[in-house]
């Protein structure tokens, strides 16, 4: 049964989540080492979030097939792959000998970037085939503990990599999880996808105040997790408290919906999707034709350009179809 229901709360929520992905590549605090930290790893919760309730609204809604999601994201893909083409050769093939930068691209393209940010794509209609299919053939014990495992190797990845520093063959780990990209893959996606599945499945009910208090309590345990990584982080992608972070913020979300217009709703979406892509060409461009620095300076410009240029792009798609393609 196709469900209809709007989700304007999420949608308003997207736009900010984009705007947190703008926030980590800028480093708006770069000055100040420790409050550019704080910063990046709260900021981290946007892209958890992206892969959790895009999970639920295709399971809530169930009108679309898994072959239509897949398709959707590859169109996607591709539509940013030829608009970032000359960078995708400047990032991968300039100065680069062919055979190295072959294998790079080709690990890119598989499970990694190719263009600034296309790992989220990648990423999302993997994660979403594998638990899909894993779904159909009624698996599920075999989807937990993939699940498991696969957040296990994101947080190794990332926050916790200096764990593995006093374990043996620990380092023998943290090459095989740079390879396979645990923190930057469909391996990252798989749990909140999963998650999403389950909210879009299970009616779950929790008083506001108590969802209220419970993201305080996740809010503390987070500053304390991140504090305690500081000394052996590798990057600041994954780490524990992001989980329950987002699965309550997604319920939160959710469970209170507001009376917004669509046609607002559906710009939020269009805008969240034009930044998240958008942002990163911008600071490239910052950094190599300007020599701008990292600071609130550089995302300030970064914002306003993106959603000036989203703007535009919004706008214009009403003329040339095509740019739908972008969004």
């Amino acid at each position: 049964m196709v469900k209809n229901i709007e989700f304007s709360s999420v949608d308003l929520f997207k736009l900010f989540a984009a705007i947190l992905v703008v926030c980590i590549h800028s480093h708006p605090l770069f000055n100040n080492e420790d409050a550019d930290y704080y910063l990046t790893c709260f900021c981290r919760i946007a892209v958890p979030f992206f892969f959790c309730f895009s999970s639920f609204i295709f399971y809530y809604k169930n009108n679309h097939s898994i072959s239509f999601y897949v398709k959707r994201m590859l169109i996607l893909y591709v539509a940013w792959f030829i608009l970032e083409l000359p960078l995708v050769y400047y990032r991968i093939f300039y100065n680069q000998p062919l055979s190295i930068a072959s294998i790079k691209f080709i690990r890119g393209l598989l499970i990694h970037n190719t263009f600034y940010a296309s790992w989220f794509i990648t990423a999302s209609w993997q994660a979403m085939l594998i638990v899909y299919l894993l779904c159909y053939k009624k698996y599920f014990k075999t989807l937990y503990v993939l699940g498991v495992i696969c957040f296990m190797f994101g947080i190794f990845n990332a926050m916790y990599s200096g764990v593995l520093d006093n374990i043996k063959y620990g380092n023998y780990i943290q090459m095989f999880l740079r390879l396979i990209c645990a923190s930057n893959s469909f391996i990252v996606a798989i749990p909140y996808c999963i998650m999403g599945r389950y909210l879009a499945l299970n009616k779950v009910t929790i008083k506001n105040y108590i969802l209220i208090c419970v993201l305080i309590i996740l809010g503390v345990f987070m500053i304390m997790e991140v504090t305690w990584c500081k000394n052996m982080y590798m990057i600041t992608d994954s780490y524990f408290s992001l989980l329950p972070v987002t699965f309550f913020i997604t319920l939160f979300l959710i469970s209170n919906n507001i009376n917004v217009p669509n046609s607002i709703t559906k710009l939020c979406r269009q805008l969240s999707i034009l930044i998240f892509f958008i942002h990163y060409i911008i600071i490239v461009m910052l950094q190599n034709v300007f020599a701008m620095e990292y600071s609130i300076l550089m995302f300030l410009i970064t914002v306003s350009l993106s959603f000036i240029l989203s703007f535009i792009m919004i706008k214009l798609s009403e003329k040339y179809s095509m740019l739908k393609y972008f969004m």
